[in-house]
């Protein structure tokens, strides 16, 4: 694992709000929080494995994001650091999305992904969070993304070790992840992942055309995840009553709730 930038910037100050990117790609959601976050002293942390996107990560940002605040990982977020793992995809479909992951995808159309087209470090975010050059223990993350390929729930769990347990500590205000075909490989299939949430004080919604509906003690079953029509859905978490959680729910279906949100 290896940060581009040093220890003691001001993402540990408790007034910085810090934005994590986990699987950036690109870091098209991180352009989108740039661009509405009211802020100007907003730290932003993006995890990419793939080191030939770090370049056009910095070109498509430096306009948007000062260069001491826009922070590149170059790491495998999961549940366990220091593991060197093989990166799965498919070299020949160009340098901008390869169907990058930790784990081996199922065939789309005539596309496979079992080739080895690079290798990588884990970290898990607890460890990195409290090292040298992680975030402290005081920084405040309005919204984090997680999009890793069906690794979400690993880098969900791995939010939950010493020697800072994110989700405990209430740091992290809320959680856009996927949830997907390729979780169901791991240990920690979607129904493990709203159970741990829920543990940790969060409910987890899922994103329909104009609403949020809440998962998080529902019957949600595997086969929800293996029908053909449904590759893949994006999920909202959100710490349980709180009137943070109320207002986002609010701003996204207009719906008065008595929150004093509008």
């Amino acid at each position: 694992m290896s940060a581009d930038t040093p220890a003691g910037t001001s993402a540990g100050n408790a007034e910085a709000s810090v934005f994590l990117d986990v699987g950036a790609n690109l870091g098209d959601f991180t352009e989108l929080m740039a661009n509405v976050w009211p802020e100007s002293g907003s730290e932003f942390y993006l995890f990419e494995m793939m080191p030939k996107l770090q370049d056009k990560i910095r070109n498509r940002l430096k306009r948007r994001i000062p260069a001491e605040r826009l922070h590149l990982v170059h790491a495998a977020v999961g549940d366990e650091p220091g593991l060197e793992v093989p990166i799965m995809g498919n070299s020949g479909m160009g340098d901008t999305w390869t169907g990058a992951s930790l784990l081996e995808r199922d065939k789309i159309g005539s596309r496979t992904f079992h080739e080895q087209i690079g290798s990588a470090t884990t970290v898990s975010l607890s460890t990195w969070a409290g090292s040298e050059g992680g975030m402290g223990e005081s920084a405040v993350i309005p919204m984090m993304k997680i999009d890793t390929e069906g690794m979400d729930g690993k880098v969900i769990r791995g939010m939950t070790s010493a020697p800072v347990d994110l989700l405990a500590s209430g740091q992290v205000r809320s959680i856009f992840f996927e949830l997907n075909q390729m979780s169901l490989k791991t240990d920690v299939p979607p129904r493990e992942q709203f159970s741990l949430l829920s543990e940790k004080g969060y409910d987890t919604y899922l994103f329909t055309r104009n609403r949020l509906v809440r998962i998080s003690d529902e019957c949600f079953l595997p086969r929800d995840y293996v029908n053909p029509g449904f590759y893949t859905r994006n999920a909202l978490a959100l710490p349980k009553g709180e009137l943070f959680s109320c207002c986002v729910l609010t701003a996204y279906d207009k719906k008065d709730r008595g929150c004093g949100c509008s």
